[in-house]
């Protein structure tokens, strides 16, 4: 296949990951301009300091099969709304492909339930255990902060304007700003994936099995849902075990760290976020292989 032939095979999926992201992000950015406008910052502290509970209800709403939820979650937290626990429970919760792929294969329902509350709770967590882990290093952030951080998005002289037009124009340049770097994401990674082949990747999984959890965490960083789609059919496939399925699935959130990165440029804390994941995810999936849980 030629390098014009890529392109075109590329493209098209590109395009329609993208697309399939673009209700949440307009959504998103809706939401957020109201609360901005309406709330003001007593509605900001508010959201932002939402009890203890919020890692389990980002964990829940996270486990639906859809990456956007991480992205808006990575939009959310990126402008203050909720906290880096809510983050991390959403971010590793989310499963993009798993359960369709699951349902495709005729998994009976015990078996899918027991999959996905192993990851819901694994997810609420190592949420929890993350905003222990920030207070124990004094990482905490304030709404005001952020707001105050020049990387913030939001347009202030628009703001402070108010008028439904200056917000309409804000929510459509967030949104499409947001899209268009999304798109360059996915074709980019659309074009590696393709140059290296799926049977590549399954063999390379083949020939660590002592290092599989590790790969799979590996590959589940890849931010598109190509990572948790080619993760899930090895599972059912028999070539991973059911550890190695979630050290990729826990790590792996989509384009959410893409719109993390993006909207939120305390690059250290993004780091840290991230890493976490990932000395968490691939311990969890080796917990779970020891004791044969699934």
């Amino acid at each position: 296949m030629n390098f014009w032939e890529l392109i075109k095979t590329v493209a098209p999926d590109a395009l329609l990951d993208t697309l399939k992201l673009l209700p949440f992000l307009l959504g998103m950015y809706i939401l957020m301009e109201i609360l901005e406008h309406k709330a003001g910052e007593k509605g900001l502290l508010m959201l932002h300091k939402s009890g203890p509970f919020s890692p389990l209800i980002g964990g829940l709403i996270g486990v639906v099969p859809q990456c956007g939820f991480s992205a808006a979650a990575a939009g959310f937290y990126g402008s203050g709304y909720i906290t880096a626990g809510t983050l991390c429970a959403v971010f590793m919760s989310t499963s993009d492909e798993l359960l369709p792929i699951l349902l495709g294969h005729s998994f009976d329902a015990p078996t899918i339930l027991k999959i996905l509350g192993v990851k819901v709770l694994s997810a609420v967590a190592c949420g929890y255990l993350f905003e222990l882990l920030l207070k124990l290093l004094h990482k905490t952030e304030s709404p005001e902060s952020l707001h105050d951080d020049p990387s913030h998005e939001h347009d202030h002289d628009d703001c402070e304007k108010g008028t439904f037009k200056s917000i309409a124009l804000s929510v459509l340049k967030h949104t499409g700003t947001m899209t268009l770097f999304i798109l360059v994401i996915n074709f980019a990674l659309g074009l590696l994936l393709e140059g290296v082949g799926l049977e590549h990747l399954e063999n390379w999984f083949k020939a660590v099995p002592l290092l599989t959890n590790f790969l799979s965490a590996l590959v589940g960083l890849i931010p598109n849902c190509a990572a948790s789609v080619l993760i899930s059919t090895l599972y059912v496939n028999g070539v991973i075990s059911g550890g190695a399925m979630l050290s990729g699935l826990l790590v792996g959130c989509g384009i959410g760290s893409v719109v993390l990165f993006r909207t939120h440029r305390h690059y250290k804390f993004n780091f840290l976020l991230i890493g976490y994941m990932f000395l968490m995810s691939v311990g969890i999936g080796y917990l779970v292989d020891l004791t044969r849980l699934l």
